[in-house]
């Protein structure tokens, strides 16, 4: 089943199924939701749970086996491993890998729901840590889930549907693009 959602102008809608909305609707497992990830970060909610949806209903069976090799290839499952391979691929660079690269180097794989790849789950992590060295308000550095020193666990969890971790990454990522836009428009 699919809901039509309207946005600002009749002219320009989008169809999303009634499971991207329950998935941006709803609490993940820690309680957190859309809106209080949004909050904590003073982002805007729309802008993560859109981006979300609209990866939601992209992502398929196809995804769904990507994700299983990448969580299951006992050569990528360790902290090592992703900044060795984030390294020897340039970091998150814009490159459009072919199945081959993606069979090859984990981080050019998108994982779980979100569809957020690897490499840009790793630069959204340093960018926070930069940006955020005293404190953590959407606790990705937490003792017992530090993401900057497990990037392992970034894998495994945007692997899960009803962690909160895709939603804080968006978040980051919606956080990077309203600071770059501001200054685009104040040029």
């Amino acid at each position: 089943m699919n809901t039509e959602v309207f946005y600002s102008s009749s002219t320009a809608q989008g169809e999303y199924s009634a499971a991207a909305i329950n998935y941006i609707s709803n609490s993940f497992s820690d309680g957190e939701t859309v809106l209080s990830i949004a909050e904590d970060y003073s982002v805007s909610a729309t802008a993560i749970a859109g981006a979300m949806a609209r990866e939601y209903n992209r992502y398929d069976l196809v995804d769904a086996a990507a994700d299983t090799y990448v969580l299951n290839n006992p050569l990528w499952g360790t902290h090592q491993y992703w900044l060795d391979n984030y390294t020897s691929v340039g970091g998150d660079n814009g490159y459009i890998p072919s199945i081959t690269d993606k069979a090859t180097n984990g981080c050019y794989n998108d994982i779980g729901y979100g569809n957020i790849k690897m490499a840009t789950a790793i630069r959204l992590i340093r960018s926070y840590v930069s940006q955020h060295s005293g404190d953590d308000p959407l606790n990705l550095l937490r003792a017992e889930r530090d993401y900057s020193q497990h990037y392992e666990f970034l894998a495994a969890d945007l692997a899960v549907q009803n962690n909160s971790l895709t939603a804080k990454l968006y978040a980051v990522m919606v956080g990077e693009a309203e600071d770059f836009f501001a200054i685009c428009l104040r040029q």
